[in-house]
């Protein structure tokens, strides 16, 4: 799975140093996010997950392909239609969003040794 966006990275125009700056902060973001998406669906706190997804679509957006930002789009719909809270279907996509965020990471990871 691809889900970095390198052309989005070039569109930003960074110096080297900046780059690097600039994605470890969105690897740190990204992997925060994903935590915390993770710990509201287990506390089964849908309104603050609702929110978080919203937000992350948004910051993930900045690197991600727009695959992964139409998956949590989809996501964040089918959280908003799932009853109960403990929906199969929520359940198996955020265990495939944790995969994409787990590529995603990697991917920025091989970028930034790549910048090295």
């Amino acid at each position: 799975m691809d889900e970095l966006d390198i052309e989005k990275i070039k569109d930003f125009g960074f110096l080297s140093e900046q780059c690097s700056e600039f994605l470890k902060n969105y690897q740190k973001s990204t992997t925060d996010d994903c935590r915390d998406i993770k710990t509201l669906w287990h506390d089964k706190n849908i309104e603050q997950l609702l929110l978080k997804l919203h937000a992350f679509k948004g910051m993930i957006g900045l690197f991600a392909k727009a695959a992964m930002v139409d998956f949590v789009t989809q996501l964040e719909q089918e959280v908003r239609k799932s009853e109960p809270p403990s929906s199969d279907l929520v359940s198996k996509q955020l265990e495939v969003l944790y995969c994409k965020c787990e590529n995603l990471q990697k991917q920025v990871k091989a970028y930034l040794d790549e910048l090295a």
